[in-house]
């Protein structure tokens, strides 16, 4: 098969999407299916776009392998429901003349529900060479811009409502990340045979790689060596409420062995920075996003990982950290602070401790329980590291996931009669591409090619 993956989201942006896409990308590489990326200029979730891609309008790079597409953007930062949807858009619209740069004609699209736009480009695309699309639905568009606020107008909701429901209905096949979701899209009309559920899982490899020699992390070494170590990685956003781990680093203050450290970045940080600071907060450090190479680093120098989701009615029913996924490929005990699926999986898995959301009471005792019980935390880290080997590796859903992605090929008519590839790209030849390349720039985490 002929892949094409059309994503607002990818690397050298760090994130689950991003790393999702990208490694399921390269499975699918790996098992001989031909593969390419249309994507934007990386700017998540800062709106800015790094020195080696600004100013450009359209670009073609090679990332592991795989080729990859870039057209513009007008970029904005994660936080603004106008400004955001602008970026959106605009990427949905300049997606389509850059569908021509693309090395050749896909056999099927895959694209994510979120960005709804994205989803009447890849509709669009798909009628244009005849071939089906396959649709990611991580989120439940509007209702999860509803149930944060960040969608009030009952006009747009009607309308996003409308999108939804034509990305759903012209998918050949729909691929939920939660039961939750599944069962609501089931509710809605959605066929069962049309819907496939994959977890995000993880690569348990990638934990247990060796830490690349010479190469630290900024701001690690600021921490006490015998600190126990409690560490929350991920986007530092609304659904994530961090206000709760201000508050148990407070009631902790007078255990100096305890250490919280948060590492990621998004539109809350600033203020939680600014707020630990203000409160004389020493047990707690904020450190910036890590490339993926360095995560088993990252992740060895915690004694036990936070999962933290805001009480809300919305996530207890359809939301699923990913977050879980990786502590538990890592080997390290879950202190999950949610309710529903995030806390049903690592209960299942008995992979760690689960509290109320929003408790700081609560999960300063958690914290406690493991920092006095180190057999029992390496307990729980096992437990998550076997259960995402045997369950949900990254490999195995990739599998699931290519699995998806024939039936969407096998069922669709014959596609319009393909292109000829544009000047500078390689034909697939036996699901595999190869191409002459200029040169060759590093980009922290991935092996890039540029055009």
């Amino acid at each position: 098969m002929r892949v094409l993956f059309l994503t607002h989201f990818f690397p050298p942006e760090i994130g689950p999407p991003q790393t999702r896409i990208l490694e399921t990308a390269r499975d699918l590489q790996q098992m001989g299916h031909a593969v390419a990326v249309l994507t934007t200029f990386p700017n998540y979730p800062s709106g800015e776009i790094p020195a080696g891609y600004r100013g450009r309008v359209l670009m073609r790079e090679e990332m592991e392998g795989i080729p990859v597409v870039r057209s513009w953007l007008y970029a904005a930062p994660n936080r603004g429901f106008l400004r955001r949807s602008l970026s959106h858009l605009s990427f949905a619209l300049s997606a389509l003349p850059a569908a021509t740069r693309l090395p050749w004609r896909p056999d099927v699209i895959v694209v994510d529900m979120h960005p709804l736009f994205l989803c009447v480009t890849a509709a669009i695309l798909g009628r244009w060479w005849g071939v089906p699309y396959v649709l990611n639905a991580g989120d439940l568009i509007p209702e999860q811009a509803v149930a944060y606020g960040v969608m009030r107008n009952p006009i747009a909701i009607r309308v996003t409502r409308a999108l939804a429901s034509f990305a759903l209905n012209h998918a050949a096949q729909v691929v939920p990340f939660t039961r939750g979701i599944e069962a609501t899209l089931r509710e809605r009309g959605i066929p069962p045979e049309r819907l496939h559920l994959i977890y995000y899982g993880a690569d348990v490899e990638l934990f247990q790689a060796p830490i690349p020699e010479g190469e630290t992390i900024p701001g690690l070494e600021s921490i006490a060596p015998d600190a126990f170590v409690v560490m929350y990685a991920g986007t530092h956003g609304l659904p994530h409420a961090l206000d709760t781990v201000l508050d148990t680093a407070e009631l902790l203050a007078d255990e100096p062995d305890v250490h919280l450290l948060l590492v990621g970045d998004g539109g809350e940080k600033p203020r939680l920075v600014a707020k630990a600071r203000e409160r004389g907060l020493a047990n707690i450090t904020f450190l910036d996003p890590v490339p993926r190479r360095l995560l088993p680093a990252l992740y060895r120098r915690a004694d036990a990982c936070l999962v933290t989701l805001r009480r809300s009615d919305w996530l207890r029913d359809f939301a699923l950290s990913s977050k879980v996924f990786d502590v538990m490929a890592a080997g390290r005990p879950a202190i999950v602070a949610a309710e529903g699926e995030t806390a049903d999986v690592v209960e299942h898995a008995c992979a760690g401790l689960c509290v109320p959301p929003e408790d700081p009471a609560a999960l300063a005792e958690a914290i406690r329980a493991l920092r006095a019980r180190p057999a029992l935390a390496r307990q729980l880290g096992e437990n998550g590291q076997r259960y995402v080997a045997a369950h949900v590796s990254r490999q195995r859903q990739s599998r699931a996931f290519e699995t998806v992605l024939r039936q969407a090929v096998e069922a669709a008519p014959e596609p319009h009669a393909g292109r000829a590839a544009p000047s500078g790209w390689a034909r697939a030849d036996a699901g595999r591409l190869t191409e002459p390349l200029e040169r060759t720039e590093p980009t922290a985490g991935v092996s890039r090619r540029v055009h």
